[in-house]
């Protein structure tokens, strides 16, 4: 069987549209193994986070036949978080559901809803990636909730969300955990290294044993 050239999302979704199967098999092949592990990453329920991505992409199916979107990948990334943020309220996660719940940032969106985690290359990898990436979630998620709000906050968005300084800044003000004194950036990345210090602790008295050696 032969397969499509390589062309944008866009030109796929108008093919799609258009009547032809393989277009939207390439689109699916394209974003589903990837949303599938940014759903994993907040819901540690296997078979939840594969009925999420088979739910979103019957809302999929029905929203670009109403209108096709300017870009594919915006949708698609907007409608799985916001499906995650739902899934994470109804567990009473409601902290992890607001950070969540930030606007996607251009980076985020370039990078096909990616974390900090699978962009850097770290020589060192820190005790949280190590956690996510043996997947241990449940234990990484146990070992957040016992550190304080801003070290939480900070490293959620810094590491699980990829974002900057700037908007983590901004999350921390919102939330109500500083005020907005001018110096909030620097507060950031004081919290990041506490924090760290502090989750290492807190997965070790979990009983993780990720092989990484102590700080």
């Amino acid at each position: 069987m032969g397969q499509l050239a390589p062309t944008t999302d866009e030109a796929l979704l108008h093919s799609a549209l258009g009547g032809l199967q393989e277009a939207w098999a390439a689109l699916v092949e394209r974003y589903h193994g990837r949303g599938l592990r940014y759903v994993r990453r907040h819901i540690d329920d296997p078979y939840l986070a594969q009925d999420i991505m088979q739910n979103l992409w019957a809302t999929l199916v029905g929203a670009v036949k109403r209108q096709a979107p300017d870009q594919f990948a915006a949708l698609f990334w907007t409608l799985l978080k916001r499906r995650i943020i739902d899934e994470l309220r109804k567990k009473g996660r409601t902290r992890e559901a607001a950070i969540l719940d930030a606007p996607l940032t251009s980076a985020e969106t370039e990078s096909g809803g990616s974390s900090l985690l699978e962009r850097q290359s770290s020589p060192a990898p820190d005790p949280l990636e190590e956690t996510v990436r043996s997947e241990n979630e449940a234990i990484l998620h146990r070992a957040l909730e016992q550190l304080p709000d801003h070290y939480r906050l900070v490293l959620v968005a810094r590491q699980l969300e990829g974002r900057s300084n700037k908007e983590t800044a901004r999350l921390l003000v919102a939330e109500g955990l500083v005020t907005d004194d001018g110096n909030v950036e620097k507060r950031v990345e004081n919290y990041y290294y506490r924090g760290l210090k502090e989750l290492k602790k807190q997965l070790e008295a979990l009983g993780f044993t990720g092989g990484g050696s102590a700080a």
